[in-house]
């Protein structure tokens, strides 16, 4: 969150050095996004207001197209902000997204437990990790799930 702060203080710093010529408001998409993807979606609505005010400030105010057209003035700035709120969505809504794909990649549907392809994948990390602090391999065999016994009559 700080670092997507400092970002907009840099966006807003920028955008106010150059004047509304050069700076466009897509540049704050950068510190909205990471605040959106990292910390969650209110830091990324807090962050988009923070660069919502930046922007308005280096275009409508700056210029003074605010006090020319007051409704013109709130439609840019308020259309800035659907953008920046709808990139925040987006956001989230591809996080989440990616979070279910993985846990459906990596767990079995059915009995909840690691598939293979993850148990596998576990064990090559904890026998590099044996390998590289020369443990035991028997610390390991806590991995391997053997299954129990069945009686003949099924219990």
């Amino acid at each position: 969150l700080s670092l997507s702060l400092l970002l907009s203080l840099i966006c807003g710093w920028i955008d106010f050095q150059t004047g509304p010529e050069i700076m466009d408001p897509v540049f704050y998409l950068i510190p909205i996004a990471l605040a959106a993807w990292y910390v969650n979606g209110p830091a990324g609505i807090a962050v988009s207001i923070l660069c919502g005010a930046f922007a308005a400030y280096g275009t409508e105010i700056q210029t003074g197209l605010l006090a020319n057209s007051l409704w013109i003035g709130l439609w840019g700035i308020s259309s800035r902000l659907f953008f920046y709120f709808f990139a925040v969505w987006l956001l989230g809504r591809q996080r989440r997204t990616m979070d279910t794909i993985r846990q459906l990649a990596t767990i079995d549907s059915q009995t909840g437990v690691y598939n293979a392809r993850t148990f596998f994948e576990m064990l090559q990390k904890e026998m590099a990790r044996s390998r590289r602090y020369q443990r035991r391999r028997k610390s390991l065999t806590g991995l391997v799930w053997t299954p129990p016994r069945w009686t003949p009559n099924g219990h």
